[in-house]
């Protein structure tokens, strides 16, 4: 039993290692939402400040990579064309977020986000026949019935939120659903940094090919613009990228994923600090619904985790 003490201590303290990179990269994740009203407030716009995020970001891993002399394994023709849909969703979830918090609060937007485990449990049963369990099956109506709570859908005298933000945002959300089940399905087999690489760069592509041919905006655009873009590829791309990586490492995808929801009260934390933005009580109850429903997808096989 005492040959096993140090054993147990090494797994534990690999654990807590892996908590506390996973909570750090959560916490980077949710300055997204006051980065991009910070640029807005600088006079951004949603398109000038993807491209800044995404090109810089992309110029960050690539730095390091060289620097480290870091060998990104080749992907396969047939993978490359997935990886490019993939990165198709990816920018479109972008896009959509950036436009939502045009029109919301970034409470509001994130929550909505935060359905995507519920429609990747959804897609995965109707693309792949796999099966819900109970756990998942209360997930979802946790989730959907949250949704509904928090953007007033039962209000008897119509939504009072802005339907074009609460769109953009559910739209970002089956996006992210999108992405997440085609990295799962296809593209696990190759090593998490190197995807991660890859999407990154694609979506510069994509997003340099809607801003390069109106160049003249990129330089119009003052300092705090670009200082604003380039700090959040820093904490939302690279750093937290990074992160969830070495998270990963150490406690695996599953609690990984788990762990990584508290992005979603992060976020909300930081808009109420930086923004003073915040959801109402009963928009709190949704809030809370969505969130113990994204956990609550990730338990239904709690022995693999």
């Amino acid at each position: 039993m005492k040959d096993r003490e140090p054993l147990i201590k090494e797994k534990v303290d690999k654990r807590l290692f892996g908590f506390f990179f996973i909570i750090l990269g959560s916490i980077c994740a949710g300055t997204l939402g006051v980065f991009v009203k910070f640029g807005y407030k600088y006079g951004a716009t949603p398109i000038t400040l993807l491209f800044i995020r995404y090109i810089t970001g992309t110029a960050f891993f690539w730095i390091v990579t060289l620097l480290l002399r870091y060998k990104i394994e080749r992907i396969g023709k047939k993978d490359l064309l997935i990886l490019f849909s993939g990165s198709i969703f990816l920018f479109i979830s972008s896009m959509c977020y950036f436009y939502a918090l045009t029109y919301i609060t970034i409470p509001l937007a994130i929550t909505i986000v935060y359905l995507y485990p519920a429609l990747v449990t959804l897609l995965a049963f109707a693309l792949f026949k796999e099966k819900l369990g109970k756990i998942k099956t209360v997930a979802l109506f946790l989730s959907f019935a949250g949704c509904i709570i928090l953007t007033k859908l039962f209000n008897s005298s119509g939504i009072i939120l802005n339907p074009t933000g609460i769109i953009l945002s559910l739209v970002c959300a089956f996006s992210v659903a999108m992405y997440t089940i085609i990295i799962q399905k296809t593209l696990n087999k190759y090593r998490i940094f190197d995807t991660a690489v890859y999407f990154t760069t694609f979506s510069g592509v994509m997003i340099s090919i809607f801003i390069l041919p109106r160049y003249q905006i990129l330089i119009s655009l003052n300092v705090k613009v670009w200082l604003v873009g380039i700090f959040m590829a820093f904490f939302t791309i690279f750093l937290t990228r990074i992160l969830f990586f070495l998270g990963i490492k150490y406690v695996g995808a599953s609690r990984m994923s788990i762990i990584a929801s508290s992005e979603l009260i992060f976020a909300s934390i930081l808009a109420f600090i930086f923004l003073g933005e915040s959801l109402d009580i009963v928009q709190g109850i949704g809030a809370l619904l969505i969130f113990i429903g994204a956990i609550l997808v990730n338990f239904d096989h709690p022995g693999k985790l």
